[in-house]
């Protein structure tokens, strides 16, 4: 919980002094601002990458989103 509201807060921060400049695309500025916080969140500066170690057995799991279209036939 504490999480979310100190990526809210700054999110909301960075909106409001980014919007501070006339003739940008809002939409592309919110876009921007919370996949760059995402992207902050999931990878600290202070951690370094994993590295896998050649003769270990190595686990790695990839986790992502799965899109289902449906097509409804007419008639």
């Amino acid at each position: 919980m504490k999480l979310v509201m100190n990526l809210r807060t700054t999110i909301n921060n960075r909106i409001q002094v980014e919007f501070a400049a006339s003739g940008i695309n809002k939409r592309k500025v919110i876009q921007r601002i919370v996949y760059e916080e995402l992207v902050n969140m999931l990878s600290p500066v202070d951690v370094q990458p994993f590295k896998p170690v050649k003769g270990k057995s190595n686990v790695i799991m990839f986790v992502g989103l799965q899109v289902a279209v449906w097509f409804w036939p007419y008639g």
